[in-house]
This record gives C-alpha cells, sequence and structure tokens, in this order.
C-alpha cells in the first residue's frame, strides 16, 4: 500500500503496522516500498530499538507482544500513563 502512494502522489511515504523485524525493515526500505518505518508499540517495548539494531544487537531487542493492555486503545489521547507488559519501566518517565 505504502508503495502505491509513494508512486502516486511521488512524495516520501511511511509505513507501519506490526514491523518488529529489522530484516523485514530492511527489506522494505530496500525494495523502495517505503522511506521511513514508523514504530509506535515496539519503540514502547524497548526504546533502544534502534541503537541495538545499529549496533548489531538484535537479539537483545524486547519484542513488543501487541497485548495492547497498557499502550493502546483506553489510553491514547485521555492523559493516562502509556504502560507496557515486556517493558515496565516505561510508565516512569510520565509526568501530569
Amino acid at each position: 500500500m505504502a508503495r502505491a502512494v509513494r508512486e502516486k502522489f511521488k512524495k516520501p511515504c511511511v509505513t507501519t503496522g506490526n514491523i518488529r523485524d529489522p530484516k523485514i525493515a530492511n527489506e522494505i526500505l530496500a525494495r523502495g516500498d517505503a522511506d521511513i518505518i514508523g514504530m509506535g508499540r515496539g519503540l514502547i517495548a524497548d526504546p533502544e530499538w534502534v541503537n541495538k539494531v545499529e549496533f548489531d544487537n538484535i537479539p537483545e531487542i524486547r519484542k513488543c507482544i501487541s497485548c495492547n493492555i497498557g499502550c493502546a486503545g483506553n489510553r491514547i489521547g485521555i492523559n493516562r500513563p502509556i504502560r507496557c507488559t515486556i517493558n515496565p519501566a516505561v510508565v516512569e518517565g510520565y509526568n501530569l
């Protein structure tokens, strides 16, 4: 889908959607299907995801399990702290 949008409008395009494997992200970029990979929950689970990929520390990535217990649904847009099953420390940065 992102590739079709990119070709139609001739603008940089972001793709998202459960892209958790760095190999798949690189393949998407290499094929020209998108210019940027957007990540939300994956970066909540592991804020160091990008650094771990850059320094080839991929086995250490804490991968999002899509539980949606504390990061989506009733949390988004209503000023509640984000929680994460994989990364319980994420709530420490929350301030009212």
